[in-house]
């Protein structure tokens, strides 16, 4: 166990936790603007899922692992290790020269993030109470709100402008930044006793979550969920979580305590945080899909259109510290019935549509995003004892992780299946279905013939939309789940390990 000295500056630390923020932010906004230009300089429509999939698929396994030895080792340590791997990652991600090398190095990149976020919110956890936490939670989340403003601006001016290979290397000075600050001003009490660290427990987690979600992925892909590969995918995945189940019960510092799953708090905000996080990843990567593969417009454009919900989440993510003196459970009907009543607004979309709807759609939704993603992490803080701190947070960061990942798989999948059938079912069946690639570069979208466009932008229009139709879906989930939470935080139980 480690416990924060009262040397340590906690101004300068938060600034620390600021900075990875940013970092992490910038990632998020940058990437998924950028992707249809490099996407169609590297040739690779049908690999672009897996640079975000590798990249949240290593970051769903890393985080629990690097919020148990945060929790052993400290919390200083861990963050900077996972900081420098993160590092090391995005300097690779920035000279890959084809779409499998890019892949790679987002794996390397997705292991350093899955100590970032969730160490730096249990540094939080560590250094406030509980009246404060919320204040401070909102003060990040205004950090994220300037870091997604920037960064789709920066990210669209170098990919229209210079190289989308430089979206990678602005990670650098933010990395450096956050471990200067944690070294110097995160003052950290480490008890001198041996540790036992549950190898076979990561071991286990980690070859079954891989399995599940590679066999997610390839049965999205082909749409053979059936097939004896994925069938045994599957079939590890049960192995490995029973084994891992029976590990956890048995070791003296089990990575994940199963305690925590017997909270109904810690459960349904778990579920909500998987949920919310698969409508996000849905909405960042297809609306700039949308804009310029339809609409025609730069990168450039794209992040003016996503910048509204980065600000309004930060306003949003700074009022969740005030909502929530309401109780959980009304905090999280205000913040999902804004996500359900933005995502019906997609029902108005039309090829023809402005972009204004865009521009409002996305102002609106980032109230949502920032009330509910600030208040699950809260509510699984607060559910448990400070010993247990660390693995509830990470826990709730592996289901954010989680839902992006596994939400990418499967819109990928449906999206990719719409848009073969639309062009299978046109007038113009003979459209190459690769020449989406081109449709998507409003630089290259021009070389194609009148004809060759408008088959491709009616079938880019269709999967897109009935994307939008599953985000409402879910999003009308997310408000029903939300009635199981507690009225007040007094009326959850804290759970203790030994429990």
């Amino acid at each position: 166990m480690s416990a924060v000295q009262p040397q340590t500056n906690r101004t300068m630390v938060m600034i620390a936790i600021m900075v990875a923020t940013f970092l992490t932010a910038i990632e998020g906004t940058v990437v998924s603007t950028a992707m249809p230009k490099i996407v169609s300089d590297l040739q690779g429509l049908d690999l672009m899922n897996w640079v975000f999939s590798i990249y949240l698929l290593v970051s769903s396994v890393a985080v629990p692992i690097f919020g148990k030895l945060s929790d052993l080792f400290g919390r200083k340590r861990i963050l900077v290790i996972g900081t420098l791997i993160f590092l090391a990652g995005s300097t690779l991600c920035g000279f890959a020269a084809n779409m499998e090398q890019l892949i790679i190095y987002r794996f390397i990149q997705g292991i350093g993030s899955g100590a970032i976020l969730p160490i730096s919110t249990a540094i939080i956890a560590d250094l406030y109470p509980f009246e404060k936490r919320a204040k401070m939670m909102g003060l990040v989340g205004f950090v994220w709100g300037a870091a997604g403003i920037l960064g789709p601006l920066f990210g669209g001016f170098l990919v229209d402008y210079v190289t989308w290979h430089w979206i990678f290397f602005i990670n650098i000075p933010f990395g450096i930044a956050t471990i200067v600050l944690i070294v110097v001003y995160l003052k950290e009490k480490i008890e001198k006793t041996k540790k036992s660290i549950d190898y076979w427990g990561a071991l286990t987690f980690s070859l079954g979550l891989l399995a599940l979600l590679y066999a997610v992925q390839k049965g999205s892909e082909t749409n053979e969920w059936l097939s004896p590969f994925v069938l045994l995918l599957f079939a590890a995945f049960v192995i490995c979580m029973a084994l891992f189940v029976i590990i956890e019960s048995k070791v003296e510092e089990p990575m994940i305590p199963l305690t925590i799953f017997r909270s109904l708090p810690i459960s349904m905000s778990n579920a909500i945080t998987f949920i919310v996080h698969a409508i996000m990843i849905g909405l960042v990567v297809y609306v700039p899909m949308w804009v310029q593969g339809i609409l025609g417009l730069g990168a450039t454009q794209s992040g003016f259109i996503l910048m509204p919900m980065s600000i309004t989440w930060a306003i949003g993510a700074f009022w969740s510290g005030r909502i929530i003196n309401r109780g959980f459970r009304m905090a999280s009907i205000i913040g999902t019935s804004i996500l359900l009543l933005s995502t019906l607004w997609f029902l108005t979309i039309q090829m023809a549509s402005s972009t204004i709807n865009f521009v409002l759609i996305s102002t609106m939704i980032g109230f949502g995003f920032g009330i509910t993603v600030t208040l699950y992490t809260l509510v699984a803080q607060s559910s448990v004892e400070p010993n247990m701190r660390g693995v509830a947070t990470s826990a709730n960061m592996l289901f954010r992780t989680l839902g992006q990942t596994i939400g990418i798989s499967i819109f990928g999948s449906y999206f990719n299946i719409t848009i073969a059938n639309q062009l299978a079912s046109s007038a113009s069946s003979s459209v190459d279905p690769s020449l989406m690639n081109q449709l998507i570069n409003p630089a290259k979208a021009s070389e194609l013939t009148a004809d060759t466009q408008s088959v491709l932008r009616d079938a880019l229009a269709t999967g897109i939309h009935e994307l939008f139709i599953i985000l409402i879906s879910l999003a009308a989930l997310t408000l029903v789940l939300s009635v199981f939470l507690p009225g007040k935080d007094k009326e959850t139980k804290p759970v203790n390990s030994n429990a």
